[in-house]
């Protein structure tokens, strides 16, 4: 449990008298303010028990330990005519916090996960720490998992929805939960946090720019911001390989960044030490040519498919679109999550593509073509598609660099973001950290609200690759931050060994753009680096 346990509750105790006032009537009283509220439901659950509902991958078990709590369920019409239901579980013994909690992919509602190394929260986790803990669906009843977005009958999109999940649901979600919680204990809560990973850093990030006044502290890891702009950039592995008649295997794909690893670790010290240089590294894959596989040697296509992949999506004249991934990052499916954007299938002995869902979603919501078909994009056309994307679907692309809100309120923002996410790459939050600095003052400028931790290693959402920032390491550094006043230089990283069932490494890892240099020693050491001078602004060229 040390992953997802920041907060020691045994000294917690109930508040007196707070069953009582679980109840639909007293509860519908304290939302008297918030026009569209209608409370279900509330119950008090002493079961320890709770069903997550079935997930993308299948069944969940069930959670169990869970500590007393009041289950309140509400439903908020919006202007558009939606109703999102919004479920608040609030802890007996309370901590007198409220904690916020988001989705993925392309949706709000939260997830449920078997293992305590996804750093990311949920309701059970968030009760389990004493925190009154809320979550919505934004609305989305659809059952596709991420076309909900398009009309099928008449190929139109529902902005009302899309605007929801685009910037609303975090906002409802604060406004909502936290009168829910006061209307159970009495008070409003001392503290409020949001914390989301992938889609749903995407989601907190967007509250900190638009809505900055609702959470104290929001922590955004592996950020998907740019939504339409990622989805569209992880579709050019696909149009890479489709356009050399080369899908490769992972076989191949294995190969090729199994010698960017062995390279990197020869001129740092250390595997996946990109702390510092993973922006400005590079690996040749020509290199290994001729280099044997269990399907065949590699050839001339194969690196010109590989450098491509790495190098990210650029325009037919050779302009960069997006950034590309880290040479040493696995994007093919085999991770936790089944997911990458370089991943292929054999069916019938024949080498095929399996573009990642957002892609081939993003394509279908821009189209209005419920059939449309990804292999019409080339490398020809790819630059009108991605801008055409980009420009579509601007009023959900969470870039702002303005954080003036953020500063003025005197609330916090941590970002990070693992160097070796399969699916996001770690180009995008730099990009936009960089144009941050660049408009809010620099590192000096922004350090008291915002920081950036980049995880060296690290895969999308979990802490199984190498040292990454589980969910309550970032929790911890994140209320301190907050309450104390102690800003964060250094996070303490971890490593999750799936068949030990524990945590075997740890590592520092620092804020952006402190850039650690390896001195020797234990490369997994915090002694075996020292930190480098701070600039004065940002570090590099944006990407755009």
């Amino acid at each position: 449990m040390r992953l997802i346990k920041w907060i020691p509750t045994d000294d917690f105790k109930e508040t007196a008298g707070v069953e009582r006032a679980c109840t639909v009537e007293a509860i519908q009283a304290g939302l008297a303010d918030i026009p569209g509220t209608t409370v279900i439901s509330a119950t008090i659950n002493r079961s320890g028990r709770f069903q997550p509902p079935p997930s993308p991958y299948g069944a969940l078990p069930e959670e169990t330990g869970l500590p007393p709590y009041c289950d309140v369920q509400v439903d908020l019409r919006t202007e558009g005519g939606h109703v999102s239901r919004i479920e608040v579980w609030v802890p007996l013994a309370w901590n007198g916090r409220f904690l916020g909690v988001t989705g993925g992919g392309n949706r709000t509602a939260p997830d449920y996960f078997f293992g305590e190394y996804v750093r990311q929260a949920n309701l059970p986790r968030g009760v389990r720490n004493g925190f009154a803990t809320a979550a919505t669906d934004g609305a989305n009843k659809d059952p596709r998992f991420a076309d909900w977005g398009l009309d099928v009958a008449t190929g139109e999109l529902d902005w009302d929805i899309i605007r929801i999940w685009g910037h609303l649901a975090t906002h409802h979600t604060a406004v909502v939960g936290k009168a829910v919680t006061r209307a159970v204990h009495g008070t409003a809560p001392t503290y409020s946090y949001l914390q989301g990973t992938s889609g749903g850093g995407r989601q907190t990030l967007m509250s900190a720019q638009r809505y900055p006044e609702d959470y104290d502290g929001m922590w955004a890891g592996d950020c998907a911001l740019d939504y339409a702009k990622l989805s569209a950039g992880c579709l050019w592995p696909m149009i890479v390989m489709k356009e050399h008649d080369n899908y490769m295997s992972p076989a191949k794909l294995s190969a090729f960044r199994d010698a960017a690893a062995a390279a990197l670790e020869r001129e740092t010290g250390a595997v996946n030490d990109h702390i510092g240089v993973f922006d400005t590294w590079r690996f040749d894959p020509f290199q290994i040519v001729g280099s044997p596989t269990e399907d065949g040697p590699i050839t001339e296509t194969d690196a010109t498919v590989m450098q491509m992949l790495w190098d990210g999506p650029r325009s037919a004249q050779g302009t960069r679109l997006w950034g590309g991934f880290p040479a040493t990052t696995e994007t093919w499916g085999q991770n936790i999550h089944q997911i990458g954007v370089a991943t292929t299938a054999d069916e019938d002995g024949l080498r095929v593509p399996v573009p990642f869902v957002m892609s081939e979603a993003i394509g279908r919501w821009y189209s209005g073509d419920p059939n449309w078909d990804w292999t019409t994009v080339t490398l020809e056309n790819f630059e009108e598609f991605f801008n055409g994307v980009t420009k579509r679907f601007a009023e959900v692309a969470t870039v702002d660099p303005d954080l003036s809100g953020l500063r003025d309120s005197g609330h916090k923002l941590l970002l990070t973001h693992a160097v070796n996410d399969e699916v996001i790459t770690p180009w995008g939050v730099l990009d936009y950290f960089r144009h941050v600095l660049d408009e809010m003052g620099g590192v000096e400028g922004t350090r008291d609200y915002v920081r950036l931790f980049m995880g060296a290693g690290d895969a999308h959402s979990h802490v199984t690759k190498g040292p990454g920032i589980s969910l309550a390491a970032g929790m911890r550094a994140l209320m301190a931050w907050v309450e104390e006043g102690i800003a964060p230089d250094v996070i303490d990283g971890e490593k999750f060994d799936l068949s030990e069932q524990r945590v075997t490494q740890t590592r520092p890892i620092y804020a952006y753009p402190y850039a650690p240099r390896y001195v020797g020693g234990d490369p997994l050491d915090a002694s075996s680096y020292e930190k480098a001078p701070v600039p004065s602004s940002s570090t590099g060229a944006p990407l755009s």
